[in-house]
């Protein structure tokens, strides 16, 4: 059980640090938000791409399965 809090917890991280660097990365490109939008996607997206993208998508995975490995752990005696 605590092997799957684990990888939850880890998982709940880097869902977190990608969050805020896409956060970041928006308020830093506002100025262009206001003068193109469809650069302002292009460079979020050039930006976001290489680690914070891939974080959140094992971040997702990892709490996939944390929940899962925690759910199957918890003894089902009643």
């Amino acid at each position: 059980m605590k092997t799957g809090l684990t990888i939850f917890l880890f998982g709940l991280l880097l869902v977190a640090f990608a969050y805020c660097r896409y956060r970041n990365t928006e308020k830093q490109l506002m100025p262009i938000k206001k003068d193109d939008l469809v650069a302002f996607y292009l460079e979020l997206a050039y930006r976001l791409l290489p680690v914070p993208f891939w974080c959140a998508c094992i971040g997702v995975t990892l709490i996939i399965i944390g929940l899962i490995w925690t759910l199957v752990s918890i003894p089902l005696v009643f």
